[in-house]
């Protein structure tokens, strides 16, 4: 494993707080719960050991990535929903009403989704 100098963990913290919502959309888009929950005990464990051994910018960074995670499981069920209603305009299916106030509130996220316009994924990389 390769030890990261101060400067670079500074990057993937400053990188974090800017893209978060990003990372918890990839999260919710490519992991399933029980994965999440796994990554979450994971990170849980790199927390205790960066504590033991005091590295403050590493217990920021693998915080940002606690949150991340955490907000990544709150959001999941709507993220799911909201992909299926991508599909279902891929394949030309009627939505609901309901479905249809969703797209309403969230005219950007969709557009940009249908249309390909979408910014690159951002994966979240331990260590």
């Amino acid at each position: 494993m390769k030890i990261r100098t101060d400067i670079e963990i500074q990057e993937k913290i400053n990188d974090n707080i800017l893209n978060k919502n990003k990372y918890v959309e990839w999260l919710c888009q490519n992991k399933t719960e029980k994965q999440m929950e796994k990554l979450l005990h994971n990170l849980e464990k790199m927390y205790k050991f960066a504590v033991q051994k005091k590295t403050t910018n590493h217990i920021q960074l693998i915080n940002l990535w606690k949150d991340q995670v955490n907000t990544a499981l709150k959001n999941y069920s709507n993220y799911k929903h909201l992909y299926t209603i991508i599909k279902k305009f891929n394949k030309n299916k009627k939505i609901t009403s309901f479905e249809r106030m969703i797209v309403n509130n969230n005219h950007d996220w969709f557009y940009n989704r249908i249309y390909d316009l979408a910014e690159e994924e951002i994966k979240i990389v331990e260590g």
